[in-house]
């Protein structure tokens, strides 16, 4: 029965073993210790790819709430800009007995600002647009997330198949270790 076929990535270790084998126990040692580390890499580079599905939710949900918040908020200047445009021209019947009716002029003692009139140009979006808008933006980035998802899961196989054969090499050293 012939002996298993040597792993391709240790052929270079096989034939310098050969050529030093009164170095055959260091070099093997190195080896097994090297690809012990490689193989840690590996597991380490793969458990952090799969934060990416945490992070993901934690960027969805703050983001859909930042945009949720300052639609909201938008809105809301923009109705308050409207009620002061609107209360600057509002004037007010008051009826008194002994003098008569007239009209108190309401705007005259609201205070008047171009910023206003531009806040009051706004739109006057309501609580269902901003969940809207905050629907719409966590659902480009959820989308943008799952597809940069699928490159690293990718990614994260080959590190998995890489990883199981820096294993299967290992385990060859050892044996040879064995061997002497």
């Amino acid at each position: 029965m012939s002996a298993p076929l040597c792993p391709p990535g240790l052929i270079v270790v096989k034939d310098l073993i050969q050529r030093l084998p009164a170095e055959r126990s260091r070099i093997l040692a190195y080896e097994i210790d090297r690809r012990e580390r490689d193989v840690l890499v590996y597991d380490s580079i793969r458990s952090v790819t799969k934060l990416h599905i945490w992070d993901t939710l934690k960027t969805v949900l703050t983001t859909g709430a930042l945009v949720f918040t300052l639609v909201a908020l938008v809105g809301q200047l923009a109705k308050l800009g409207q009620w002061i445009t609107d209360m600057q021209s509002a004037k007010l019947p008051v009826k008194v007995p002994a003098l008569g009716g007239f009209n108190l002029d309401v705007g005259s003692y609201v205070p008047t600002s171009t910023a206003i009139g531009h806040i009051a140009r706004l739109p006057g979006w309501d609580t269902q647009d901003a969940l809207t808008a905050a629907l719409i933006v966590m659902g480009l980035i959820t989308i943008g997330r799952i597809i940069a998802g699928v490159i690293i899961w990718q990614r994260s196989q080959g590190l998995r198949e890489a990883g199981e054969e820096v294993k299967e090499e290992i385990a060859v050293l050892h044996a040879w270790q064995k061997k002497r």
